[in-house]
C-alpha cells in the first residue's frame, strides 16, 4: 500500500529531524557551558 508506506516514511524523517534538531540543542548548550566555565 503506497500511500501507507509514504507516510512511514515522512513520519521516519520527522523523527530523524527531531533528533538532529536535539543534538543541535545538545550542541549549543554544550558551547554555552563552555564559555560559561571560561568567564568564570
Amino acid at each position: 500500500d503506497l500511500a501507507r508506506q509514504l507516510q512511514q516514511l515522512e513520519q521516519e524523517e520527522e523523527k530523524q529531524y527531531n533528533l538532529l534538531e536535539q543534538a543541535l540543542d545538545d550542541d549549543t548548550i554544550l558551547q554555552q557551558l563552555k564559555e560559561y566555565r571560561q568567564v568564570k
